[in-house]
């Protein structure tokens, strides 16, 4: 084309109503003609003709590629990619049907995640005349669907990179990475005072645990005749830094926070009888606990609403601060489709284990 565009080509350019052949010859001309640029009035060619030429060339026996309708679908084009798929299926009913095919298929899959296995198959089955794309659309589905690969299941996209790495790790190695304080947490025996029967008065918790409220509620068993109770909190140089004074009740929250971050033990005095019984007592361990670290607590606050929804990886975050018994609770509730019920299995023992 080597003269102006005629009026009637500036007005079919505009409407993008060109086929490929003259949107191509077009192209050509508008990379050396700026009054026709002008005419056109189109902005976003500037600079990005010889990537028209390119991608127009991209059309395989004049149709879209798969990849360009996809991606038509998904609202991943730029704009002088939309600029050659919307002309061309303005003038093409085969890649518009394989368009609406393609989204027909695409808003099948959406619905069929949420369908066990069987009803899922029948969903997508279905409507039996697909086109080539929505072919494609299905196959790709099926091959990276979990119930292919039980050992590998896929990563949640949506996550955060941070927490995908967290979840891949997981589930290649099918390891749960906990803080190496919880061991330490079990306490040693032998440090507070004797004098309690451990079979009828001890301590229900927190015992071995990382705690996240700053204030924690002590609970523990109830001894008969018991006319009072006191409670005592000591930081690890054994320094009492809280007491509940003596309360009839078998719980106990401090008034003040402790300090994030900090492992404390504790006990218990009973008054009976005009003795005095103490939980814990040796041989039993020390009831140790610690209180969630700031920084832990922060992440944990905002996770809950990142993650929301995707037990696996809230699951692994819990365990990675030590907050073990919401871990276990978030692994429990892991769909098989996010995850094989095997390795969440492991997970979920390996948690337990250290309870």
């Amino acid at each position: 084309m080597t003269e102006h565009l005629t009026d009637q080509q500036v007005v079919r350019f505009r409407r993008r109503a060109m086929d490929a052949d003259e949107l191509l010859a077009a192209g050509d001309h508008l990379a050396v003609c700026p009054e026709c640029r002008r005419a056109c009035r189109r902005p976003e060619l500037q600079g990005s003709i010889s990537a028209l030429r390119d991608d127009i060339r991209s059309v395989e026996a004049d149709h879209l590629v798969y990849e360009l309708l996809e991606a038509k679908v998904d609202g991943r084009l730029d704009d002088v990619e939309r600029e050659i798929v919307d002309s061309h299926l303005e003038v093409c009913p085969q890649c518009a049907a394989e368009l609406g095919d393609l989204r027909t298929a695409k808003a099948a899959l959406a619905v069929a995640a949420t369908l066990p296995r069987g009803a899922r198959l029948r969903a997508l089955w279905r409507p039996l005349s697909l086109s080539a794309a929505a072919a494609v659309a299905l196959v790709v589905w099926f091959a990276a669907r979990p119930d292919a690969n039980r050992q590998a299941p896929p990563v949640r996209s949506a996550l955060p990179p941070e927490y995908q790495r967290m979840v891949a790790l997981a589930l290649r190695t099918q390891t749960v990475a906990m803080p190496e304080t919880l061991a330490g947490l079990r306490g040693r025996t032998g440090t507070l005072l004797a004098g309690s029967d451990p079979e009828s008065f001890r301590l229900l918790g927190p015992v071995g645990r990382v705690v996240e409220p700053d204030r924690p509620v002590f609970r523990w068993k109830p001894v008969p005749r018991a006319s009072r109770y006191v409670a005592s909190v000591y930081d690890a140089a054994m320094n009492e830094v809280a007491s509940s004074g003596a309360i009839q009740t078998t719980e106990w929250t401090p008034p003040r926070p402790l300090a994030r971050g900090g492992i404390y033990s504790w006990q218990v005095t009973a008054r009976v009888n005009g003795g005095e019984l103490l939980a814990p007592t040796p041989p039993a361990p020390e009831a140790k606990f610690q209180v969630l670290a700031q920084s832990a607590a922060d992440e944990i606050a905002s996770a809950r609403q990142t993650l929301a929804g995707a037990h696996l990886a809230l699951g692994l975050l819990y365990a990675r601060v030590g907050l073990i018994e919401d871990a276990a609770r978030e692994l429990r509730a892991v769909p098989a489709a996010e995850a094989s019920p095997d390795v969440v299995k492991k997970l979920i023992d390996q948690i337990e284990s250290r309870w």
